[in-house]
């Protein structure tokens, strides 16, 4: 395939322009803080310009230079499920930074063998995420039903150890974010229909070399056998 080279200043403006003009409406009123550019000078006293918008961006795009499985995304697969920030309804926190650092993907076996693809890196991020963000190495992050609304995004899900279905998708769908791979939360309110059948989330993942098929998969927490 051939592909274009875009310059890394337009690249970013491209993606500030998305995640501005595609601001979900609860956070509209959050956008200073956000870090989303007000157009006065003032928006940056205090560093209220220094929101999670910039680190979003750049990480995203460093994923987009560093890692292959990248070059063939569709733009829009990439801006609305590489460098989205959220997922669903989850407290908006610089998660992206922090799941970079504690994955360290580039330090791995599989990406210095030159063994790394879409699926050896999906699977990689299963078995090492709830272990790299544990809070020490004998305390993984483990599955805990009924937790949602108290413990789903990320940062909860880290300091308490645990989530249920909706915060161990949201935080491996981040994960995965975090190293190129397009990622989202999907699920249903009610089994057949019948609320009191239960709710579950899971995760989907973009399989550009399907074709662009989304395949599903569970979070696999503490799970440091999943094959």
């Amino acid at each position: 395939p051939i592909f274009t080279i875009q310059p890394l200043e337009e690249a970013k403006a491209d993606c500030l322009k998305f995640l501005h003009e595609n601001i979900m409406g609860f956070d509209l009123p959050f956008q200073e803080t956000m870090g989303f550019p007000q157009g006065d000078d003032e928006s940056d006293a205090d560093g209220l310009g220094n929101g999670l918008i910039g680190p979003t961006i750049e990480l995203a795009l460093k994923a987009k230079v560093d890692y292959g499985w990248t070059d063939a995304l569709p733009k829009d697969i990439f801006l609305e499920y590489v460098l989205n920030y959220a997922n669903l309804n989850e407290a908006r926190t610089n998660w992206r930074p922090l799941l970079v650092d504690a994955l360290r993907f580039n330090e791995s076996d599989l990406w210095i063998n030159g063994m790394a693809n879409l699926t050896s890196v999906v699977t990689w991020v299963n078995q090492n995420l709830w272990t790299k963000l544990a809070r020490s190495p004998d305390q993984p992050i483990i599955f805990k039903s009924s937790q949602t609304p108290l413990i789903f995004d990320p940062m909860s899900i880290i300091a308490y150890g645990y989530a249920s279905c909706t915060g161990t998708s949201i935080l491996f769908a981040n994960a995965l974010r975090a190293v190129g791979i397009p990622a989202r939360v999907a699920g249903t309110p009610a089994w057949y229909g019948n609320r009191t059948q239960g709710n579950h989330n899971w995760v989907e993942v973009y399989d550009v070399d399907a074709g662009g098929e989304w395949k599903f998969l569970e979070p696999s927490p503490a799970n440091a056998g999943l094959d």
